[in-house]
């Protein structure tokens, strides 16, 4: 196949776009549709290679992998390798075991369904994943396993390939498009049928994302079959012009993969299909079709591989997600990284007459099995208890605070309680404490309950995680959540249980107000998707000021049905948002550092009072028309100029904004004095 520049320089473009995605440089919030463009040049080459070489009978599958071995895992094996040796010295036990299980599943091809049951690809627990963006290679992968030998098996059956492969094509894109309609259980179909349906699987799984891997094999097959060649540089402009749109236009929120998916996948196909040198080095097409995006073209399977590790390294030991100048001295680093890995490793692995054919079987078997035995050793036999010091083990213990307790009494979007089976908390049978809330309430009950039974009460627990205590309300995007049904079923039971006359409210609330996850301007972006409540009657976000007053309108609804009860109510106002997550990096900071101060991941007051002057505001406006007691857990965290994340060494968060059960005891002390 004749070598084409502006393949390269379209390749260049899209390495350009995820790095500055995943650096998170806000005009590239789709850069990762520079993954799908991968996916179309992908599924085009190597469909246009094998048809080539099918032709003039010289297709061997045997050559066609052991090329496939030469191009890809000299490189994926070196850079995993490094990254298992840089990150050894600053990750905890749990953080290397979770980075060398997605070894394995790298390296065995299923990555992208080991991240799958992790999470969304936005997600916190997969977004600063060293590994994370070997989920796309794991797609490759699979695709070169079958695609090859269905081609070499009906290559004198032209048409009848382009029919199957154009149906299974359709039939991924209606998967990835509709799938969201579909359950795992009878009936099978969701009550409502939408027509953007993505599901939540959609980002990782192969069948929903192979249609654009195919969509490149498609133009290759019609290529192969006209025997023409084909030019215009409208078209390739347009094709230009609607990859570069997406790149800027899409975000975390936009429904991919979808049939919006199409945008940059048609554009890729019309440059791919229309592209020409005769007009690729003059006027606008100069500016994808240059020397920058060519060389980086070149070494990007190197920059791909190189730009997550690296940049997870250094912030997970410097914060530097906010901070541009670290950012571009990253960008250097990797890019020096890349250019050395494409010299001395991926060029040199390329050449036969240096490594010849049986060699390269060998070397990749052998690697191969040498990296997964040692990956199953450090994920599943490694003792670590002498690797780290007791305060280590003592702070990082705190990550796990959710998962190693029974929170059993909380409603989520996956498993619903109904209100009349609330748990009682505490020892005597009829309750008269109501407490009401989301994940915030839930994860202090476990220390709030041992202050009841040190008061001789007890309460009932009324909480839904994700959901803010209102009615009329509903999870934007999301149809797993019942909100509104739960909270009336609440007041319900309030109305009927006349054994209740306080009632203690807490939530996140500047979290659930605004929908946006907090960054403290210091280095501290919580990672995540954003949460955003609409009426029940809307599917559409409105402009964010509207959104606010209505989830505050409908707040204040929820407590003036409370208060009709005439019941004592206590709102406890917000406790701070760190950005971080504290176990794990506070005692990466020990481990790694070897120093811990009071100030160590705090975040000035002034910011915990901006971020919370609203919803402040808003409960400060109505106490006196309903006679709310407020709570303020300020003193707990924050002096006048600091709110801290850890007290003697004792993190008082579990994660970036739930309580550990040292600020859960804080607070329960706190909450149950005023009430009792």
């Amino acid at each position: 196949m004749i070598y084409r520049k502006d393949i390269d320089c379209l390749r260049g473009l899209s390495v350009i776009a995820v790095i500055l995605y995943h650096y998170k440089f806000d005009f590239f919030s789709g850069g990762y549709l520079g993954v799908d463009i991968f996916f179309v040049i992908s599924g085009y080459l190597i469909t246009s290679i094998i048809l080539k070489e099918m032709l003039i009978k010289k297709f061997s599958l045997i050559n066609f992998y052991e090329r496939r071995i030469r191009r890809l895992f000299p490189a994926l094996i070196f850079v995993i390798s490094i990254t298992c040796i840089l990150f050894q010295t600053i990750l905890l036990e749990s953080e290397l075991k979770k980075l060398f299980s997605s070894v394995t599943s790298a390296i065995l091809f299923y990555a992208n369904f080991f991240f799958q049951s992790s999470g969304s690809y936005f997600s916190p627990l997969n977004e600063q994943q060293p590994l994370l963006h070997t989920w796309s290679l794991s797609i490759e992968e699979q695709f070169y396993l079958i695609f090859p030998i269905f081609l070499y098996f009906f290559f004198k059956r032209i048409n009848l390939i382009f029919v199957i492969t154009f149906l299974f094509a359709f039939f991924s894109i209606c998967l990835s498009q509709f799938g969201g309609n579909l359950k795992f259980s009878y009936p099978y179909f969701e009550d409502s049928f939408q027509f953007f349906a993505t599901p939540q699987f959609a980002f990782y799984f192969t069948l929903t994302r192979i249609w654009e891997i195919l969509a490149g094999c498609l133009l290759a097959i019609f290529m192969f079959k006209n025997k023409k060649k084909y030019e215009n540089k409208y078209l390739t402009l347009f094709g230009y012009i609607l990859i570069l749109s997406t790149i800027l236009s899409f975000d975390k929120d936009s429904l991919h993969p979808s049939i919006i998916s199409l945008i940059p996948v048609v554009g890729t196909l019309l440059v791919l299909m229309y592209s020409n040198t005769k007009f690729n080095e003059k006027g606008v097409f100069k500016i994808f079709n240059n020397t920058f995006f060519l060389n980086i073209g070149i070494i990007s399977y190197s920059l791909y591989l190189w730009h997550q590790p690296i940049y997870q390294f250094f912030n997970k030991i410097y914060f530097i997600d906010s901070n541009i100048s670290f950012k571009i001295l990253v960008i250097f680093i990797i890019l020096t990284l890349s250019n050395l890995s494409f010299k001395f490793i991926e060029k040199p692995f390329r050449k036969k007459e240096k490594i010849k054919n049986k060699k390269i079987f060998l070397y990749y078997c052998l690697s191969s099995f040498l990296i997964v035995s040692f990956s199953y050793y450090f994920s599943n036999i490694k003792d670590y208890s002498n690797t780290y010091s007791n305060l280590v083990l003592n702070i990082s213990k705190h990550s796990k605070y959710f998962q190693d307790n029974k929170f059993i009494c909380s409603t989520n979007a996956d498993f619903y309680i109904s209100p009349k089976n609330a748990c009682i908390l505490g020892k005597t049978k009829d309750p008269e404490l109501a407490l009401i809330g989301d994940s915030h309430l839930d994860l202090i009950t476990l220390e709030l309950e041992k202050q009841l039974i040190d008061y001789g009460v007890s309460a009932y627990q009324f909480s839904y995680r994700g959901c803010v205590p209102s009615i009329n309300l509903k999870v934007f995007n999301d149809k797993r959540y019942n909100c509104d049904k739960y909270f009336n079923e609440v007041l319900n039971q309030i109305k009927i249980n006349k054994n209740i006359k306080k009632i203690l409210i807490f939530s996140r609330w500047s979290f659930n107000l605004k929908g946006e996850r907090f960054k403290n301007e210091q280095g501290g972006n919580e990672i995540g998707e954003g949460h955003y409540f609409i009426p029940l009657d809307k599917d559409t976000l409105t402009e964010s000021q509207n959104r606010k007053e209505n989830i505050l309108k409908n707040i204040e609804t929820f407590i003036k049905q409370l208060n009709n009860l005439d019941n004592k109510i206590y709102i406890v106002m917000p406790t701070p948002e760190m950005g971080w997550e504290i176990p794990n990096n506070l005692a990466r900071i020990v481990y790694y550092k070897n120093e811990i101060s009071k100030d160590t991941l705090s975040i000035s007051k002034n910011k915990f009072e901006e971020r919370n002057k609203e919803i402040k505001n808003f409960f400060e406006t109505i106490s006196l028309k309903y006679k709310l007691n407020l709570i303020y857990p300020d003193d707990i965290f924050c002096d006048n100029l600091r709110c801290y994340s850890h007290y003697n060494n004792v993190p008082l968060f579990f994660d970036d904004d739930h309580l550990s059960s040292e600020g859960a005891k804080l607070l329960s002390q706190k909450i149950l004095k005023l009430i009792y």
